[in-house]
Order: C-alpha cells, then sequence, then structure tokens
C-alpha cells in the first residue's frame, strides 16, 4: 500500500474525519517513496500477546492505544524492542 501515492491518497479519502494523523500530504508522498526504496526481505516485525507476556493494552483520552506491562516493569517490553534492532 505504501508503495502506492494513489492507494494512500484514496484510503485517506475514505477515512475522512475517522482518522487522525499529523502528518503532511507532502511527508505522506516522501514516506510512499522511501516505502518504494524499502526491501520487504528484511522488516522485522513483533506482536506482543497480551493475554501471554504480562502486558495489556489501553486508550488513553486521545484514543492512542498505549502497551503498558502489569506492575509497571517496562524491562520486558524494552528487552523485545532491543532484539528486533540486533
Amino acid at each position: 500500500m505504501l508503495s502506492n501515492p494513489l492507494k494512500i491518497v484514496s484510503i485517506l479519502d475514505t477515512l475522512g474525519n475517522d482518522v487522525r494523523m499529523d502528518a503532511q500530504l507532502w511527508e505522506i508522498q516522501e514516506m510512499a517513496v522511501l516505502a518504494q526504496r524499502l526491501d520487504s526481505s528484511k522488516i522485522k516485525h513483533k506482536v506482543f500477546d497480551t493475554s501471554t507476556e504480562e502486558c495489556f493494552m489501553r486508550k488513553d483520552q486521545n484514543g492512542a492505544y498505549i502497551l503498558l506491562p502489569d506492575g509497571g516493569n517496562f524491562d520486558r517490553i524494552r528487552e523485545e524492542i532491543k532484539k528486533l534492532f540486533n
């Protein structure tokens, strides 16, 4: 999707006021150009399973989802994120 700017504009147009972004149109266009050069085989993914990894999702007052650890200790989350960059 990111490699096709027309799809991005079409999706944003369809979503209308249901999605709010801080990005300007020129920034979205620039991301689309970068995405075209992206080697997708090097993308790393991590899904935090909130039912087994001692963490949970919470929605803040603005509607953004936040990953929080049970007990307030972020060590496990930090370690998992570090693994993505190694």
